[in-house]
């Protein structure tokens, strides 16, 4: 069977004629502007604010309006932070352009998406309104046009009244005005093929055609030709032909032959479609088709029958060197790619839709995708939505929104959305909505409603049982585990809680971990849009505090901390059972976002922060990944005994039916302190499998030591590898050195009681003191020596090992240990690592900048660093004089129990009574005494975001 694949078509990408308008006038429909108007010109498709020469060439630059709300970038900043913005062109923009009709048949406008309303005109008459943004969008222009004639095309764009927000129209980008897409004219006979939809059944055995014909007047004597084509090879896989009238035709055929389209092999095929009126060809259409179902099995989804885990990443729409999205697929295939190497198969697009380029690309590669209105969507844009995505295999689940509240007359919303995709898209998935604010969250008490209840968790029922009834799989939250507490998950309590959601969880926003930012990435916005404003304020701020030399250290070691909790989290997810996949929030640092968010494993420019690598993530994060279930133990005193339970979340093409399990514990060196192995039966597909117990002694080691545990899954068709750090620290000695303790000292750490007996041959011995006192005062004032073990008076800020939630100006990001008599008695890479997790959490951050009276800045020994956009130098350790003594000062948190904390506390002894304790910088003695008389507020960050109920903010004690 031959198929000429028609439509002729005319081209319309080049420069049009453009005029522009301030005001859109009163009306909902701006006036037409003559055609003498149009002295500009402004590329097609494009953006206006990156083509502002053309305007200004035109005449228009006494006339142009921009948005007045936009906030020059300025630390430091407290508190909320907003948007980052820039000023971009409001008003409306005519586009003109003339071209000659045919004599005969029919023509239709095809148009990218407009940002953010656009109306089109024929000879001066309005044909067609277009309210949104979120797809493209197409008008028969029956009527209009006078036939062998030039006529006038006339296109309206305006941003003046958005009515929506979503990701692609927040921050620098904003509600920036222009063409998303190829604009074009179909030139067709009298019936038209208006849509194409093949929905495979179920169990993929057969095919189901829904083609929309569009004739007016009498629709009989058509017929349509239909084949499948295998692209690689050009063969025919199915064809036929199918008699057709005006309005949607449906029919069946077989789907023999058809290789499934996945996130593993993206097999697609051509559809080439010849529509005949009256045995002469009026239209042709031409597109590609993914043969795919996904399904959900109890907790778990399935793909095309086999089980599939969602490991997916939140796209938030930030593109610095473009700001607005880019109109090539190259670009997008690039960023997929990248994405595919660090194990990730699924993208949730933040509350908007991607182009045509985005999808086709995701399509080829083989990327999972959900999508989301933008908020404030009405029930033509969500279905205007599932028109244009269902006919990519990419697109998987259709989600209504995120993070709004779901009280009932949301829920009467998404249950009618709900309806409209199981009429659209049925061969995919509805999600609600991300994140179940007012089911299982609120940000006050109202949102939950009169019939939240407390037990066994705080949510709302009802609601909950409403939701589940026209749910596919649910966006869930987590309690915040999975994210603003992610050191605190707890796999076992989130599996319990999650039964009674009867449906596959997707866990919304995983991590949020923020660093610092990379200052030498500065030079790489210059010529942009975007420009070099974000950079160029902070590297002035930390200018201003003294630190903008420690930024490159700041950022290599905030990267370090957030690589070790992001895969701590990841596999906290992994061990859920009833979690079927989760978006990470981030993959790529997005800063349009609260001015400054640095959330990724990449940068922005999906390059890899220092420290990692692709194989390194992807042993957390891909398809298969080993787990174990050691409860945040990592440190450990030798010769202790030492065991953790370890598992797999195995999601192949296939079950394992044998493999084995080695595993081994070293040094930095290589060696190899203890090992093991052991077979292991058959590992069922699609779920989380125990494999055994890895127990060990600590082995006797003199001096403390970072080890690796490494373990390894072998089978035939099967190579899985993952590894944890371990710190191992000998007994705390006993304390041969000349102390005294007080109370609390000396009742929680006996070796310092038993040595507070003893006394110095000369001088005073060291006083070792959970607080100071007047008497600690006057002996420092006279030469002596203590050790405070606590903030004491100082200000300070208690810490958590949780890292702050990235674009906050509160929390901490990065830990630095200088090279010190102290710290080289550590095992440490610069920073605190795992071992030093007990002592972050309880303890305090002394606050340096508020001690007005130095003789200059303190160098901490372990320093605490604050955010970027509030920079202040913290200090966990640090030491200085005061009078003729000397002052050490320890505020992290040191708990008995803890191996690591029993030997700093032990070194810091050493060091205190040592000839080496010798600080540079001098604290006043009356400012200190002012200080134990006034003692500042202590302060705790709580709360987190708007994923969760309790806003940043301080409360203090």
């Amino acid at each position: 069977m031959h198929i000429h694949v028609l439509p002729y078509t005319i081209d319309l990408t080049g420069s049009w004629a453009f005029a522009y308008a301030a005001s859109s006038g009163e009306g909902a429909t701006p006036a037409l502007l003559p055609e003498a108007a149009a002295r500009g010109s402004m590329p097609m498709p494009g953006f206006w604010d990156d083509h502002l020469d053309r305007l200004k060439a035109g005449g228009f630059s006494d006339t142009l309006r921009f948005t007045p709300d936009h906030q020059p970038i300025r630390f430091p900043m407290t508190g909320e932070a907003p948007d980052a913005s820039l000023p971009y062109l409001v008003g409306v923009g005519q586009y003109e352009h003339r071209f000659d009709a045919p004599a005969d048949g029919r023509v239709t406008f095809e148009c990218g998406p407009t940002f953010v309303e656009a109306w089109l005109w024929v000879n001066g008459r309005c044909v067609a309104h277009q309210p949104h943004y979120s797809t493209r969008w197409s008008v028969v222009l029956d009527g209009f046009l006078k036939p062998g004639e030039t006529n006038r095309l006339s296109l309206q764009v305006s941003n003046a009244r958005p009515r929506t927000m979503g990701c692609i129209t927040r921050g620098f980008k904003g509600y920036s005005a222009g063409i998303a897409g190829p604009v074009r004219l179909r030139m067709t006979g009298p019936g038209r093929i208006a849509d194409c939809y093949v929905q495979p059944s179920e169990n993929e055995a057969s095919l189901r055609w829904r083609i929309d014909v569009d004739r007016p007047g009498e629709g009989r004597g058509m017929n349509l030709a239909w084949r499948m084509v295998d692209p690689e090879t050009s063969e025919a896989m199915h064809e036929g032909v199918q008699p057709v009238t005006a309005g949607v035709n449906t029919w069946n055929s077989d789907a023999a032959g058809l290789a499934c389209w996945s996130d593993r092999v993206p097999k697609r095929y051509r559809i080439e479609l010849a529509l005949h009126v009256d045995g002469v060809q009026s239209d042709g259409h031409e597109q590609m088709f993914g043969l795919r179902w996904i399904e959900a099995e109890g907790f778990g989804l399935r793909l095309n029958g086999e089980p599939v885990y969602l490991r997916g990443a939140t796209e938030h729409a930030y593109y610095p060197l473009t700001c607005t999205m880019p109109l090539d697929r190259a670009t997008y295939r690039a960023n997929i790619q990248r994405m595919q190497a660090l194990g990730f198969n699924w993208l949730r697009f933040h509350t908007w839709t991607p182009p045509e380029p985005y999808l086709e690309a995701a399509d080829e590669l083989g990327m999972l995708i959900q999508v989301e209105p933008p908020m404030g969507a009405g029930d033509e844009q969500w279905a205007d939505v599932l028109r244009a995505c269902r006919r990519h295999p990419s697109v998987v689940i259709y989600c209504a929104g995120n993070e709004e509240l779901l009280d009932e007359a949301k829920l009467d919303q998404l249950e009618q959305w709900a309806t409209i995709r199981r009429e659209l898209a049925p061969e995919a998935m509805f999600n609600p909505h991300e994140a179940l604010r007012g089911i299982e969250y609120g940000w006050n008490d109202e949102d939950l409603g009169d019939d939240a209840q407390q037990e066994p968790y705080l949510h709302n029922p009802r609601r909950l049982e409403r939701l589940k009834t026209f749910s596919d799989c649910i966006g869930q939250f987590a309690w915040g585990l999975h994210s603003y507490r992610s050191t605190d998950s707890d796999p076992a309590l989130i599996d319990d809680r999650l039964g009674s959601y009867e449906r596959p969880c997707l866990s919304h926003e995983i991590c949020i971990h923020g660093s610092y930012i990379d200052l030498d990435l500065e030079h790489r916005y210059q010529g942009t849009r975007i420009g070099t404003q974000l950079y160029a304020a902070v590297r002035e701020h930390l200018r201003e505090r003294g630190l903008e030399h420690r930024a490159a250290e700041y950022y290599v070691n905030s990267c370090a901390w957030m690589r070790r909790l992001r895969k701590h989290t990841v596999e906290g997810v992994r061990r859920c059972q009833r979690v079927a996949g989760y978006d990470l929030l981030g993959a790529v640092d997005h800063h349009w976002h609260r001015t400054g968010y640095p959330c990724g494993i990449m940068n922005e420019f999906y390059e890899m922060k220092p420290g990692e690598t692709a194989e390194d993530v992807r042993r957390y994060n891909g398809a298969s990944v080993l787990l174990l279930d050691h409860d945040n133990r990592w440190v450990c005193t030798a010769g202790e005994s030492w065991a953790a339970t370890l598992s797999v979340s195995l999601f192949e093409q296939a079950a394992v039916d044998a493999a084995q399990v080695q595993w081994c514990l070293r040094d930095e060196t290589g060696h190899i302190h203890k090992q093991g192995a052991w077979p292991v039966a058959p590992l069922a597909n699609g779920q989380l499998s125990e494999l055994g117990t890895i127990a060990f002694s600590a082995p006797q080691l003199a001096e403390p030591a970072a080890l690796v545990l490494e373990v390894r899954l072998t089978g035939e068709t099967l190579q899985l590898d993952n590894r944890w750090p371990l710190w191992v620290y000998p007994s705390m000695r006993a304390v041969d050195q000349p102390i005294t303790a007080d109370t609390a000292v000396a009742d929680a750490w006996p070796a310092l009681r038993e040595a507070a007996a003893s006394s110095a041959e000369e001088g005073e011995p060291l006083r070792v003191v959970s607080d100071l006192s007047e008497a600690d005062l006057e002996a420092l004032v006279r030469g002596g020596r203590v050790l405070l073990l606590g903030a004491g008076p100082f200000p300070s800020q208690v810490t958590v090992y949780q890292v702050a939630c990235a674009g906050r100006a509160e929390g901490n990001v990065a830990t630095c240990i200088a090279d010190h008599p102290i710290t080289r008695r550590l095992p440490h890479t610069g920073f605190c690592d795992w071992d030093f997790q007990q002592m972050i959490d309880g303890g305090a951050a002394v606050q340096l900048d508020e001690l007005d009276e130095l003789d200059a800045p303190v160098q901490p020994i372990v320093e605490v660093v604050s955010s970027f956009k509030d920079a202040r130098q913290q200090a966990a350790l640090f030491e200085v004089r005061v009078g003729e003594g000397r002052l050490l000062v320890c505020s992290l948190g040191l708990k008995p129990d803890d191996p690591a904390a029993a030997h700093l506390l032990t070194g810091c002894i050493a060091y205190a009574c040592s000839k080496e304790f010798a600080p540079v910088r001098a604290l006043e003695p009356s400012t200190l005494k002012a200080l134990m008389h006034n003692r500042p507020t202590r302060q705790a960050l709580v709360g987190t975001d708007e994923g969760f109920d309790e806003r940043a903010q301080l409360k203090s004690w």
